[in-house]
């Protein structure tokens, strides 16, 4: 049996070889992304405001109040009075749409039968702050 090397094969190999060991060393050597550091609970309030108020709610529908989670730390729960036609899951998506680059997961669940959504602003495991919208019904 005779062998030959076609000099577009070997050249298609070495492009190929080479193209696999470049991104081998790019996700070896490149450095993990860092997420911006935590937002202080000043910081998601005035997000949050900033937020409600491109959704035609003032300041006058937050109220705020802190969590004790254990001996070392809080977090800050924002109560947020919506008429009923606030579309509270547009909200949720914009709200995603605001935190998801600042390094924050917004999980939400909708209590029944007072269809109060609870937005969590979760980081790294631990939740930051919640902010509930509640119908005004």
């Amino acid at each position: 049996m005779k062998f030959s090397f076609d000099p577009r094969h070997i050249r298609l190999g070495l492009l190929i070889g080479a193209s696999l060991s470049l991104i081998a060393a790019h996700v070896v050597v490149s450095p993990p992304t860092v997420p911006p550091e935590p937002m202080s609970p000043t910081q998601i309030r005035q997000t949050l405001l900033a937020e409600l108020q491109a959704e035609g709610l003032d300041s006058t529908a937050v109220r705020m109040r802190w969590v004790e989670v254990d001996s070392t730390f809080r977090r800050p729960e924002f109560r947020v009075a919506v008429p009923d036609s606030f579309s509270t899951t547009k909200f949720h998506i914009q709200w995603d749409k605001t935190v998801e680059p600042l390094g924050y997961e917004s999980p939400a669940r909708v209590h029944f039968p007072d269809e109060v959504m609870h937005i969590h602003m979760v980081r790294v495991g631990t939740i930051h702050a919640t902010i509930r919208l509640i119908p005004s019904s």
